[in-house]
């Protein structure tokens, strides 16, 4: 799988484009949709769905355009999280301080272990509520993408914010991530990449 990330917006939320067999997905459309949806153009990609970690609003800014951009393309994301997103142009003028596009509600919902093809190779759907009650993180063949869940020297997402919970977060991390192979590269909504076994060494719960 050829993985490309692009830091994007005033957030730096990462944006993931995933590809294989010309087939590509979106990870987190961040800022910039048609900066995205030039790139899946010029590489000739077969788009064939925009996933969301989360529904914070600096993690989806482009999802608006993205979608324009390709027609009848599906958006999926915890159906949890869609009351987060109804919020998604209030939030963000509160944090940007200027109007942003509206966000459009998802096409389908993930469940707990759903697989997703992308050309040859699988993403498996994990549920790590905490930083949002719909968080999940997205895991292939030696990868996972956390969006805030983890991120690298051991930080995690923060849960300050309505709908976030510490101990929820701390179960997803302990139950669902950490038992995974130390070597699996985390792909993370902000920063650098980092390994689980990285992580492990500096997460302190």
């Amino acid at each position: 799988m050829e993985i490309k990330v692009f830091p994007l917006g005033e957030m730096a939320a990462n944006a993931y484009l995933l590809s294989s067999g010309g087939e590509a997905v979106v990870i987190d459309p961040a800022d910039e949709g048609g900066f995205l949806a030039e790139k899946i153009l010029q590489k000739n990609l077969q788009l064939k769905y925009i996933l969301a970690t989360h529904g914070h609003f600096d993690h989806l800014l482009g999802l608006l355009e993205l979608k324009l951009a390709f027609k009848n393309i599906p958006f999926l994301m915890s159906g949890k999280d869609v009351p987060i997103l109804r919020r998604h142009m209030p939030t963000a003028a509160h944090f940007l301080g200027r109007k942003v596009d509206p966000a459009p509600l998802p096409d389908a919902f993930f469940s707990d272990g759903e697989i997703i093809n992308v050309g040859e190779e699988l993403l498996k759907v994990i549920t790590t509520p905490g930083h949002t009650p719909g968080s999940v993180c997205f895991s292939g063949d030696g990868i996972i993408f956390t969006g805030d869940t983890i991120f690298a020297e051991g930080a995690v997402g923060r849960t300050e914010f309505l709908g976030s919970s510490r101990q929820e977060l701390e179960e997803s991390i302990k139950n669902k991530l950490l038992g995974l192979p130390p070597e699996t590269v985390v792909y993370p909504g902000h920063g650098p990449e980092t390994t689980i076994g990285e992580f492990k060494e500096s997460f302190k719960a």
